[in-house]
């Protein structure tokens, strides 16, 4: 007996079969196969492209790896456009790879865990690194990244305890939390894109010793340089607006910080346990503001004394330095002006003070490393071991 359907049960029915020609219509975007134990997944069939991962657990790639810029299946070419997330972790018989020029994002944890490899070679087509793309990579020694990246990703390089340099891209806008964390870095070099350090982004840096910020950082987030114990002195760009929670949280060796009027906000313990800033003994191991007084807004919290002792020690703090001011080496001379005087730091010989009219102010031999000369408000003119250098005193 046929059956009878309502007007409203027949556009259902109907909807139904539409719907199911639609499916079948579209093509799968997670269709894979393999070639040469590599699996390449469709993230786009009209353009062609595609992503590529090693095939299950990857401990038979040993050595080097030239991932192809284009495959080709059942006819068809495809250009493998990223390396899949997790592709290649746990990778840990790969020494070095090499990646196509076709490729444009690295994802996540591509590489990480990939405790042989040494060098990798990132193409100048790539523009993001993903998350925890090479974290753990302990082997990883130098690593180039090509001017077409615009933002490394949470955790990128993290634990990457071998990697000494890295160049960093002029083109680079973004460094996520916990990048470069744990790294061996001793140098690095910022690149005038950058507009900010995220959280934790160098945390535990030990062997880096110094770091130059670009006038194009705008914050400085909260852990960026914490336990980076090798850093001696520190410039704060006049570009910069907020330093965050524990920004240089126990830098032991940090004795010299210049912070700019343009600062508008330092948060909790951003220098807390920075124990050699807060020495009663060593009142020129300070923070040297340019603003006159504690701008609103700001927190410079008191630091607690490392060894545990309970006892609090206030940080080390000079108002209404000179504008400009620039630290050197620690062997060079150093001469610049403070509320009220002049600090010279590394002289040897005679420190002479003039003032504009070329009259003798002051005239004394250097004490030790750093000397501390009474003056009024001016401009002087300092000479000392045959550097004669212009201040002003607030």
């Amino acid at each position: 007996m046929n059956k009878t359907f309502t007007p409203s049960e027949r556009r259902r029915h109907l909807l139904y079969g539409l719907t199911c020609l639609v499916f079948l219509a579209i093509p799968s975007l997670s269709e894979a196969f393999v070639i040469d134990k590599l699996e390449y997944t469709i993230t786009d069939s009209t353009k062609q492209e595609v992503s590529v991962k090693s095939l299950g657990y990857a401990d038979w790639i040993v050595g080097g790896l030239d991932i192809p810029g284009e495959v080709e299946f059942e006819g068809e070419t495809y250009k493998v456009t990223s390396i899949g997330r997790n592709g290649f972790q746990y990778c840990n018989r790969l020494t070095s790879v090499t990646i196509p020029n076709t490729v444009t994002t690295i994802g996540e944890a591509a590489f990480e865990l990939c405790d042989s490899l040494t060098s990798v070679t990132i193409p100048n087509s790539v523009t993001i690194i993903k998350d925890a793309a090479f974290s753990g990579c302990a082997s990883l020694r130098s690593v180039t990244i090509p001017n077409s990246v615009t933002d490394i990703r949470d955790y990128a390089f993290q634990n990457c305890s071998n990697l000494e340099t890295v160049d960093l891209p002029k083109t680079l806008k973004y460094i996520g939390g916990f990048a470069f964390s744990f790294c061996g870095l001793t140098s690095i070099t910022f690149p005038d894109s950058l507009k900010g350090i995220d959280w934790f982004a160098f945390e535990g840096c030990k062997n880096l010793t110094s770091i130059e910020l670009p006038n194009s950082v705008t914050y400085i987030e909260t852990g960026a340089f914490e336990y980076c114990e090798g850093i001696t002195s520190l410039v704060i760009p006049n570009s910069v607006k907020s330093i965050g929670q524990r920004a240089f949280y126990q830098c032991y060796n940090l004795t010299r910080v210049y912070i700019p009027i343009s600062v508008e906000t330092i948060r909790e313990g951003a220098f807390e346990s920075c124990v050699k800033l807060m020495d009663p003994d060593h009142p020129e191991n300070a923070i040297y503001c340019e603003a006159k007084e504690e701008p609103e807004g700001w927190i410079l919290f008191y630091g607690y004394d490392f060894h545990g002792l309970g006892s609090k020690l206030p940080l080390n703090v000079h108002w209404g330095t000179t504008a400009g001011v620039k630290f050197l080496a620690s062997t060079d001379v150093e001469v610049y002006g403070a509320e009220q005087s002049i600090a010279v730091w590394n002289a040897t010989g005679e420190i002479c003070v003039l003032n504009l009219a070329g009259q003798i102010v002051c005239q004394r031999k250097a004490i030790a490393s750093y000397t501390v000369i009474p003056v009024q408000s001016g401009t002087y003119v300092v000479s000392v071991d045959g550097v004669a250098k212009k201040v002003i005193v607030r």
